[in-house]
């Protein structure tokens, strides 16, 4: 996006993280990701919530609508976040995300 290799970039990006974390201490760069996961969790709701009041949308429209839609395969509410059945129809359900994450950790 900005004409510079993605390979020069990787690298310089790599190197530079490299750096920090060798001269400084290991407890300096938990700190940084702890900071930094601070910034992306908090910013998330935060540009929500500024969508929404720049639509003028109500804050729990999104929500009731989608509750009242029903997903094709499995029937119900799109609302309906955890499934526990064993249902291999189902897109995802407990069981399949425990499963692939056993194998991916």
């Amino acid at each position: 996006m900005i004409g510079f290799p993605v390979l020069r970039c990787i690298v310089t990006v790599g190197s530079l993280a490299t750096l920090y974390v060798v001269l400084g201490r290991m407890k300096d760069a938990v700190w940084t990701d702890c900071v930094q996961f601070i910034v992306l969790a908090a910013g998330l709701p935060l540009m929500i919530g500024l969508l929404m009041s720049f639509f003028s949308w109500p804050p729990g429209a999104g929500w009731n609508h989608a509750g009242k839609l029903t997903a094709p395969v499995t029937g119900g509410p799109h609302t309906h976040l955890i499934d526990w059945f064993l249902d291999l129809s189902t897109e995802a359900t407990v069981w399949d995300i425990l499963f692939f994450m056993s194998f991916t950790w």
